[in-house]
């Protein structure tokens, strides 16, 4: 084995290292937490229908995710192994799919570069965008008719799992109409790739004839409305690349302040492949990752990190090949800025989300980042909150979906609770009220304002959480 692959398969094993030894970082997703009760559901007998728990969500990670609790039962490690699965696959495609359009390495570098992009290392519910995109990128660097309507499947069924996976084939596509080739092999490699979404997107397609509805679309936004969005998002996607927003919504805390270094290292590779635009794979990358940038303006109504996972796929790619570009012209200094970057995002990941969230669980925050605001609440540790209460208590009011759905999962082989989402009701003699605390986005509850209870704050050493355990008196009403 050379030394290619020797670093490639060195880069493919981490992250299932990473959640062999620590499966509880980062904190739960409910989202991933709601796909756990649901493949709890179908080991015991449930069906699932073709359509998923929303109109542009499907099912296929469930039905993963119940395949693997089958041999490791329903817990947090058989929960993340489904999605972490995707990370290394990923890097293996990446180092393919750069191997045959350039060099092994070209390969190696832009495999390393997304390796230690913090995004990627710290896992996220929607990898399954990135994994999309350089499986199927793959697939047509290949350039056989079976491979255009392979790649054409990745994508449909990707659109069908979640239909902003979308914007990756339009983003190829466009790409495509302004630097590809107009010959009659790329017309017909495109025709036979959009068979090919076709029949993966079928599920959708078949949803919407047995149950006579439409297949669901986001409203367009006015495109000077788009556009106004993806200007004013820039230093929010910069603290993206760089790491500032990531660590802040999984930690919710910065210890060491993050220097600008990514995006300096991107800049510089996008200055250095437009200089060398004669290259059209250059020209189609440039324009690739442009329009997975400014494609989810056009629907989104609220922004998110897994609307721009896909333009930072194509931010790895540029900044990898901007290095190797550079190597060309000066080895020591691509040596350099290639060891800068994985040595500096090594220092910020581990200083900055692993031991402060190892040491703590997270952090409630509320944060802002240009004109945008957003919280770390979603990613705290519940498993510790779950472990805390008194299993005793018959039930839990908790009007926060992100704290409810993740004890539902955490509960869901036990059954000690039934988890109520709505408010505080007659009926209940014993039961707890959960919501955050210390933050704008918990609710305080007042003991005067229920005179029929005896209330008591329970797990008072948990910081991220306020527990009140809620005793009807006897011979009171409410």
């Amino acid at each position: 084995m050379n030394l290619n692959r020797r670093i490639v398969f060195l880069l493919v094993c981490i992250p299932i290292v990473q959640v062999v030894v620590l499966p509880f970082m980062p904190g739960l997703n409910s989202d991933v937490a709601s796909m756990g009760v649901a493949a709890h559901e179908v080991v015991h007998g449930a069906r699932l229908g073709l359509r998923g728990e929303t109109p542009y969500i499907g099912n296929v990670r469930i039905y993963f995710i119940a395949l693997v609790s089958l041999c490791g039962g329903m817990n947090r490690f058989s929960l993340e192994l489904p999605f972490v699965i995707m990370n290394p696959l990923t890097i293996l495609f990446v180092y393919l799919f750069m191997r045959r359009l350039y060099s092994a390495v070209e390969g190696v570098v832009c495999a390393l570069v997304l390796s230690f992009c913090p995004w990627f290392v710290i896992r996220e519910v929607d990898n399954m965008y990135y994994f999309t995109a350089a499986l199927s990128l793959w697939l047509f660097s290949i350039q056989r008719p079976f491979t255009f309507v392979l790649g054409g499947m990745v994508l449909g069924v990707g659109c069908y799992e979640h239909q902003l996976v979308a914007a990756i084939g339009l983003a190829m596509l466009m790409a495509w109409l302004i630097c590809g080739r107009k010959d009659m092999a790329g017309v017909r490699g495109v025709l036979l790739a959009v068979v090919g979404c076709v029949i993966g997107f079928s599920p959708r397609f078949i949803y919407t004839l047995l149950s006579h509805t439409r297949v669901y679309a986001e409203p367009f936004n006015a495109p000077l409305k788009a556009l106004s969005d993806a200007c004013m998002f820039l230093p929010y996607f910069g603290g993206m690349i760089n790491g500032t927003v990531i660590y802040l919504r999984n930690a919710g805390c910065i210890t060491y302040p993050v220097m600008p270094f990514n995006s300096i290292i991107f800049i510089g590779s996008v200055c250095l492949l437009i200089a060398l635009r004669r290259q059209r794979l250059y020209r189609a990358l440039l324009l690739f990752t442009l329009f997975l940038y400014l494609i989810p303006f056009t629907v989104i109504k609220y922004t998110a990190i897994r609307y721009f996972l896909g333009a930072l796929f194509g931010v790895a790619l540029i900044t990898g090949l901007g290095i190797c570009e550079l190597f060309l012209r000066s080895k020591k200094a691509a040596v350099a800025v290639l060891a800068l970057f994985c040595g500096v995002n090594i220092f910020y990941l581990s200083a900055n989300f692993f031991i402060p969230f190892a040491r703590t669980g997270g952090n409630c925050l509320l944060f802002r980042l240009g004109n945008l605001v957003e919280a770390s609440h979603h990613l705290v540790r519940t498993d510790i909150l779950y472990e805390c209460l008194d299993k005793d208590v018959p039930v839990i009011v908790c009007p926060e979906p992100f704290i409810s759905r993740n004890i539902q999962f955490y509960d869901v082989t036990y059954g000690h609770f039934k988890t109520i989402t709505n408010t505080i009701r007659e009926g209940y003699d014993n039961f707890y009220f959960i919501d955050y605390a210390r933050s704008k986005l918990g609710i305080r509850i007042d003991p005067r304002m229920f005179p029929a209870y005896q209330i008591t704050l329970d797990c008072p050493e948990l910081k991220n959480f306020s527990v009140y355990h809620f005793r009807k008196k006897r011979g009171g009403s409410q």
